[in-house]
């Protein structure tokens, strides 16, 4: 829990911000780099607002990391059997994995909701596992395969 009464006293902004939230100083000192924070610039106010602005954008990303995590869990073990279904190899499988979610996490605001999310989630690791097999030329013979079955 937070002792405020102690945190009004620490002038540092990072060590503040750091006291209310798990985010990693790096992360802070790069937040208030970028919106411009200056420690000895007298401009109070803008120090203020850039430090509220920093201090909630902390918050959410808290958030997003725990929506990412819950997600995480709750498919990885089906998604995984998708990839290892293709691959057959338990360190491949895990990579295509990793890369699925990776795809997922940067794509989430492109899901439209119109058909169900396990189902976008696993058509993204099916492409991600076709892609894999596209590069290792495993998949070069089936093209000619679904050639003659058109014939």
């Amino acid at each position: 829990m937070v002792d405020y009464a102690e945190l009004f006293k620490i002038k540092d902004p990072i060590e503040k911000i750091s006291k209310t939230t798990s985010m990693p100083t790096w992360i802070i000192e790069k937040l208030l780099e970028d919106r411009g924070y200056m420690a000895n610039n007298q401009d109070e106010q803008k120090n203020e607002k850039i430090l509220a602005e920093v201090k909630i954008n902390g918050k959410v990303l808290e958030r997003q990391n725990k929506r990412k995590e819950k997600l995480y869990e709750k498919y990885a073990p089906k998604m995984y059997g998708v990839c290892f279904r293709y691959v057959c190899h338990r360190e491949i499988a895990q990579d295509l994995l990793h890369d699925g979610f990776i795809t997922v996490f940067s794509k989430i605001g492109d899901f439209r909701g119109e058909g169900s999310l396990e189902g976008w989630i696993r058509r993204i690791f099916v492409n991600t596992a076709l892609g894999y097999l596209r590069k290792k030329n495993v998949l070069q013979g089936s093209e000619q395969i679904d050639a003659l079955r058109q014939v």
